[in-house]
């Protein structure tokens, strides 16, 4: 059964239940992970206000045998006025997170937004490094990424500086998403090389191509002008065998679809098929 009421913004933090998480003979993991501004619930629904538009659930029901999760950290913008924790030490709390769950104990994919696809690929990376045992069967476990406007390379210096500059100061995340930062390009690198040559998984990406409107609030902060947010150079991947597939969507509504017709609900639906299909289990 999935979940049709909307918890309290106290409960929208770690690692959520959403559908089928119960059931011992699923056949794959789907864990949706939100990116900064956004929370486990909210930023997958066209209409925050409508249950029946969180989507999680619709790939519960067109999908039988799935467990969905969804998986929040503190990325508001009151986390952003104080301390955040930096990408390294969040992906080791996130990697205990699903271990504590049992993820990693069957086919695990993962449905990315904005800087939720780089804490997943920092995540993977930890997992990879560390010898922890049951970090390294999430590692194996994992078969797909999908990134939906995902900053590979950073976001735009100049874009994102628009929004940080409302902020009164910045914290972890928004440093390390300065447009190429070192740092990101290493993590990428690693992914593109080491990661996926050892672990060839099913990997989908999508990119904004319409700028976030001045009168459409962006994570609390009223902009100047319209901006791209993620820009398609940052977007795309570079992964063999893959392509950034531009929408005529902005950083916010990429990532919400309106019904089971939009383009990125029908390729987040063929990717969690591809991904049953990788693991042995054909959707």
């Amino acid at each position: 059964m999935s979940i049709t009421q909307l918890p309290a913004p106290e409960q929208r933090r770690d690692l959520q239940k959403v559908a089928g998480c119960d059931d011992p003979k699923r056949g794959m993991d789907v864990v949706f992970v939100h990116g900064l501004g956004g929370d486990a619930w909210t930023t997958w629904m066209a209409r925050p206000d409508d249950m029946a538009s969180f989507w999680p659930n619709w790939l519960a029901a067109d999908i039988p045998g799935l467990g969905i999760w969804t998986l929040g950290y503190a990325a508001d913008v009151s986390s952003w006025k104080g301390q955040s924790m930096p990408l390294a030490d969040r992906g080791n709390q996130m990697l205990d997170l699903l271990s504590n769950e049992g993820l990693g104990e069957r086919p695990l994919a993962f449905i990315t937004h904005s800087l939720g696809g780089i804490v997943v690929k920092q995540l993977l990376r930890n997992a990879d490094s560390f010898g922890v045992k049951r970090f390294e069967s999430i590692r194996d476990q994992t078969c797909g990424i999908a990134f939906i406007a995902t900053p590979h390379s950073g976001a735009h210096l100049a874009n994102f500086a628009e929004l940080a500059a409302a902020v009164l100061r910045t914290n972890e995340h928004v440093k390390e998403l300065a447009a190429h930062d070192p740092r990101l390009r290493e993590l990428h690198g690693w992914f593109q090389g080491k990661y996926l040559d050892r672990h060839p998984i099913v990997c989908r990406t999508y990119c904004e191509k319409r700028e976030v409107r001045p009168e459409i609030p962006v994570l609390g902060i009223k902009l100047p002008k319209g901006i791209l947010v993620v820009d398609e150079t940052s977007a795309e991947p570079n992964i063999k065998g893959e392509r950034a597939i531009p929408l005529d969507e902005d950083h916010i509504s990429i990532c919400k679809p309106p019904d089971r017709h939009a383009q990125i609900y029908k390729g987040m639906l063929r990717f969690v098929k591809d991904c049953l299909g990788a693991a042995g289990n054909p959707g």
